[in-house]
């Protein structure tokens, strides 16, 4: 089990709180998944646990992977679109509600 445990400490370097303690029980669950099934092929533990290992990949790539998802990049920001400049500017709401919708710099995309 110290194979597994390194490995998920490995995979999801770069993560912090709850999104490592989130991202570890998912990858423990696929872990122990391949386990079972390789343990119904025949395998003993330390080999399923190996082979079920070997077969999620380089935990490197699943942490710079994962980096991806779940850290803003650099130069990214959350940025209020035009329309609510414009009406903070007159001294109105954006909305109905008064709410701004958000949009990032980087890629243009909404934030929600």
């Amino acid at each position: 089990m110290r194979e597994t445990e390194v490995y998920l400490n490995r995979a999801t370097r770069g993560l912090w709180g709850q999104k490592r303690r989130d991202a570890q029980t998912e990858l423990r669950g696929a872990i122990e998944d391949k386990v079972y099934r390789y343990r119904l092929l025949g395998l003993s533990e330390a080999e399923a646990a190996r082979a079920a290992l070997r077969d999620l990949g380089s935990p490197h790539a699943i942490a710079r992977d994962l980096s991806r998802v779940h850290t803003p990049r650099k130069g990214s920001r959350r940025t209020p679109s035009r329309g609510c400049h414009a009406a903070r500017r007159a001294g109105a709401g954006a909305g109905a509600d008064g709410e701004c919708s958000f949009f990032d710099s980087s890629t243009f995309l909404p934030v929600e």
